[in-house]
């Protein structure tokens, strides 16, 4: 497929990163789905602490909780991660999508924020899962407002009135991301 060879080609030619080093996220964030891709990083990293790696993401987001575990194995393994919109980017896609450095979007690709679903809890769990929910989101809003260089105040008003960023160009001047990928 041209598309993928051409991406494949600008993520090595620019970027250095080598084809077995490129990751996909392209599905909810749903329990269960980053342990796999964490082992795979750790798996390219074994030889080569240094190695880049790409994260492609076309995701409808998810579970904070999920993203979270992504962003202390980054952090604590020091992963050299690129991290690239390519479709959809919501949610705790668009958490994940910070994680990057640097963090890159296809022209059309669609970023937004909002401040966290409880999705599918018992009742008489909400209290707990929402106190524990925002303490995740108070973490990644942190993280966003650092790497967007706006005030943790803004951030978390955007998350809460949902914004919605339907061009690279619109999020790549909020600071969502650092550099739209062309070719």
């Amino acid at each position: 497929m041209r598309v993928k060879e051409d991406v494949m080609r600008i993520l090595e030619e620019k970027y250095g990163i080598q084809h077995e080093c490129i990751l996909n996220l392209s599905d909810p964030i749903e329990y269960g789905t980053i342990g796999p891709l964490c082992t795979n990083m750790e798996n390219l990293l074994k030889d080569d602490k240094d190695l880049r790696i790409a994260l492609k993401i076309n995701s409808t987001g998810g579970y904070i909780v999920e993203a979270t575990i992504l962003a202390d194995f980054v952090m604590l393994n020091n992963v050299n991660l690129l991290t690239l919109a390519i479709g959809l980017c919501q949610s705790a896609a668009t958490f994940i999508l910070q994680l990057g450095k640097p963090r890159l979007a296809f022209p059309h690709a669609k970023i937004s924020l909002h401040g966290g679903i409880l999705g599918h809890v018992e009742l008489c769990d909400v209290d707990e899962v929402s106190g524990e929910m925002k303490q995740d989101v108070k973490f990644w809003q942190k993280i966003m407002a650092k790497r967007t260089g706006k005030s943790l105040k803004t951030i978390q008003k955007h998350c809460d009135e949902y914004r919605s960023f339907p061009t690279a160009q619109k999020a790549l001047e909020y600071g969502l991301i650092d550099k739209i990928l062309k070719g």
